[in-house]
């Protein structure tokens, strides 16, 4: 039997940092989905498993603290495993480290698996997948971003043909990227994103717009709520350090 963990070593790249040398927010939510998909697939249930049962896995959640973002040309080691699975749902963990810091950070993510025909979600059989319950992280959730109001309008961005996903979606690190980027460039230069919770609501396609709206919520604490023609399709919480170290 295979082991109920996965574990990858990464270099971190040019292409994948800021001009101050930092692991993009939307980088480090590629990595995770590579290794998340490599896992899935040892099991039968990555992409080409799914696609053969008619379904698909959508991330629907996710919760993110780092301790310190690592540096371009520095190592980075990502642990991930199921620690629960049912009916539709499954939560995965991922521990983020080096070398020789195991604690750099985690992060907890919720897939919800939908069938391909009607969008809906559909019951996956796994009882060949181990199961590891318990968080990395007692401080990560998984519950829901509360709707408040208050917002006021950041940025507006059109999707474009390099954010859309196999399925012809934006991909999920798209949304990342456009509220990063609807901050001020001085603001991005002195601060790092510590924080980052993730409640996906609905599919971007081709060629919509996405609104990003902005709450604070101290000087280093944004809600950002992404809309399309006044939907909401995405809550956001981030938390930045109080500067640059």
């Amino acid at each position: 039997m295979l082991p109920p963990e996965l574990q990858r070593q990464y270099t971190i790249e040019a292409s994948q940092v800021s001009p101050q040398g930092w692991l993009h927010l939307h980088e480090t939510n590629r990595l995770l989905q590579e290794i998340a998909g490599a896992h899935a697939d040892s099991w039968g249930l990555g992409y080409e498993g799914m696609q053969a049962r008619g379904l698909v896995w959508v991330l629907n959640r996710l919760h993110l603290r780092w301790r310190q973002l690592p540096r371009w040309r520095h190592g980075l080691t990502i642990d991930t495993w199921v620690g629960e699975m049912k009916g539709p749902v499954s939560d995965r963990y991922f521990r983020l480290g080096t070398h020789r810091e195991a604690g750099l950070g985690a992060v907890a993510t919720r897939w919800v698996a939908l069938d391909q025909a009607s969008g809906r979600p559909a019951r996956v059989q796994f009882t060949h997948v181990p199961v590891l319950p318990g968080t990395p992280d007692p401080a990560l959730s998984l519950d829901s971003l509360p709707r408040v109001e208050g917002f006021a309008h950041a940025a507006t961005f059109a999707l474009r043909y390099s954010d859309l996903d196999p399925l012809g979606h934006a991909n999920n690190s798209a949304y990342l990227r456009w509220v990063v980027d609807s901050y001020a460039t001085g603001f991005l230069t002195r601060h790092q994103p510590l924080e980052l919770k993730v409640h996906y609501l609905a599919e971007v396609q081709a060629g919509q717009s996405i609104e990003v709206w902005t709450l604070p919520e101290s000087a280093f604490a944004f809600q950002h709520d992404l809309r399309v023609e006044g939907q909401t399709v995405c809550r956001l919480f981030l938390r930045w350090s109080p500067d640059n170290p």
